[in-house]
């Protein structure tokens, strides 16, 4: 049996992305978790999730298995953004 397979690397200009959103990579330019195994789609940045193929070559059933929960995190964010008046949003009170 022979089994071939392109690489999976990530795109040009990833690292210039993670530099603007202030998220830490990896050595192969994958977007690091904050924690692998507790919060995979966390990042140390709040509000920055991650999901699927940027943090590394996954499968389609784990990337959106993840997706799903990054979604999930997006909507807290969104509910908790929501709930604060238009004077305090953004202020960090």
């Amino acid at each position: 049996m022979v089994v071939l397979s392109t690489a999976f690397v990530p795109p040009p200009g990833i690292s210039r992305l993670a530099e603007v959103l202030g998220a830490a990579m990896d050595e192969y330019d994958f977007f690091n978790a904050s924690n692998d195994l507790l919060a995979p789609m966390d990042t140390d940045v709040p509000g920055i999730d991650i999901a699927g193929a940027c943090t590394r070559p996954m499968d389609v059933t784990d990337a959106v298995t993840q997706v799903g929960g990054a979604a999930d995190g997006a909507a807290r964010a969104i509910v908790e953004f929501a709930g604060k008046t238009t004077a305090t949003a953004g202020s960090g009170r």
